[in-house]
């Protein structure tokens, strides 16, 4: 009798925690990069003073060579030595660093012509107002 329903109470808990896990990892995105992808670093007051003395200095400094994967969320990055911080970074303070030909992907262009639009040519409303209110 014990035993039933000991084993009932660890199938419930093993199902509640599957239920919590799966709604704390709802929105994290699995980020992996390999040895040589080029990332930035995010810059914090806390671990580069010298680099955020002010709210408008630059919040992320790179492109910077990943040197080692120590595990799935640290990586071991390839900083100049006026750095002076540890090379072992979490994976929340690296971003892919994407190159500027896949930059010109990333937005589409608004001014090309589409089915629906209107021909932009020397079109002006406030013309046809005043040639709509010429002609009464």
């Amino acid at each position: 009798m014990i035993k039933k329903v000991h084993e009932q109470v660890r199938l419930h808990i093993k199902e509640k925690t599957t239920k919590y896990t799966k709604q704390a990892n709802k929105w994290r995105k699995m980020v992996r990069f390999e040895p040589e992808d080029l990332v930035w670093i995010h810059i914090s007051k806390g671990r580069f003073p010298s680099k955020r003395k002010s709210k408008l200095m630059p919040r992320v400094d790179g492109s910077f060579r990943i040197i080692e994967k120590v595990n799935d969320n640290a990586y071991k990055v390839d900083l100049p030595d006026d750095y002076n911080v540890s090379t072992t970074f979490n994976v929340k303070d690296l971003t892919p660093y994407l190159d500027d030909d896949d930059d010109s992907n990333l937005r589409t262009n608004h001014f090309q012509p589409r089915t629906d639009d209107v021909l932009h040519g020397n079109y002006n409303p406030s013309c046809e107002a005043k040639s709509n209110m010429q002609e009464d």
